[in-house]
């Protein structure tokens, strides 16, 4: 049996694309849209090349073709969003920085989600634990610029600690009103 197809990402991957994060930062930003077409994120240390690698065996070559050429889309548009992430950072350094509680509460208004609502229906250490997630995640900048940009869009996913939970409330909440 054939290892299911993997997007290599190394220590010096960020720098060779001008991105300014770190490897294990675009990793995670990678895994979950690079899931979606069944190809698994690796990340390797102390290998400081700029490049990374798909690798995929038992493919035919126009398959292996069609397979990297959606690879490498999906790693340019994450690539590209990490990007402008980070200019919009740079950009409003002076401005006031928003609070995690804040991203939160924005958040969960563009999934229609009510924490107050939560806190009443959930056990309060289900609550607690998304905020402090919130509190605790290094993407507040990134996720303060998707929320500007566009509060639908589903990158978000991608990076936020607190997406498993906050998609599975979402979905419980749309049974319960179609019930």
């Amino acid at each position: 049996m054939n290892a299911p197809p993997r997007y290599i990402v190394l220590d010096g991957t960020p720098q060779g694309r001008g991105l300014g994060c770190t490897a294990d930062e675009l990793a995670g930003a990678l895994r979950a849209p690079l899931a979606a077409v069944s190809v698994r994120v690796v990340r390797r240390r102390g290998t400081v090349t700029p490049f990374s690698e798909f690798q995929g065996h038992g493919f035919s070559r126009r398959q292996y073709a069609d397979k990297t050429l959606q690879v490498a889309q999906i790693v340019d548009e994450v690539s590209a969003k990490l990007r402008r992430g980070r200019e919009d950072s740079m950009q409003n350094v002076d401005a006031r920085s928003v609070s995690p509680s804040d991203l939160l509460g924005r958040r969960l208004n563009a999934l229609c989600l009510d924490l107050d609502a939560i806190e009443r229906s959930c056990e309060r250490e289900w609550s607690e634990g998304i905020k402090r997630r919130c509190i605790r995640c290094g993407f507040t900048t990134t996720c303060e610029a998707d929320l500007r940009r566009d509060p639908t869009s589903p990158v978000w996913e991608s990076y936020c600690p607190n997406a498993v939970k906050l998609i599975a409330l979402t979905r419980l909440l749309e049974r319960a009103v179609v019930m």
